[in-house]
């Protein structure tokens, strides 16, 4: 048996034909009302409520990237200003010694090539690399160019940085 004839013989099928015309009317209007309901509250709301989030998020994108665009000299400004200080010591010698400033243990290390330094410290408080690093930056002009950090727990951690 085909699936049309099984609907046609179903207890529905039978119970829609014994209605009257006004009936029918009413069945078919109240289904049409149904159907686009369902396929308004499952395809077009969830669509338009995605494009209007996303369009949103894009228009706060946007500012942001005009912002930036904006304040592009003045960041290149600051940048060639601050440059990179002349220093006295070596890459290696400063790092050492800022770090002894931070009571800080560097487990390893070495120049790098380029210029640079590889730093290893091991189970450190997090704050004070933070500090440490920050000072290298501001102070002498020392760039973080990696660094790898993983919690040890009670807000230690041990860390790898190449520096120029």
């Amino acid at each position: 048996m085909m699936l049309a004839d099984r609907l046609r013989a179903s207890p529905f099928a039978r119970r829609y034909e014994e209605l009257s015309g006004r009936e029918r009317r009413l069945v078919n209007i109240g289904g049409a009302v149904v159907a686009a309901a369902l396929l308004y509250l499952g395809v077009v709301d969830p669509v338009q409520t995605f494009h209007d989030e996303a369009l949103a998020r894009y228009r706060q994108q946007e500012t942001q990237f005009e912002w930036m665009l904006r304040h592009q000299g003045e960041a290149a400004r600051q940048q060639s200003a601050v440059g990179q200080p002349a220093r006295s010591q070596s890459l290696l010698t400063l790092t050492d010694q800022t770090a002894r400033a931070f009571d800080l243990r560097l487990a390893s290390y070495r120049s790098e090539s380029g210029g640079g330094v590889s730093v290893v410290v091991q189970e450190q408080a997090f704050n004070d690399i933070l500090r440490w690093t920050r000072t290298l930056s501001s102070e002498h002009g020392i760039r973080v160019i990696q660094a790898s950090i993983d919690g040890q727990g009670a807000g230690l951690v041990n860390a790898r940085f190449v520096m120029r």
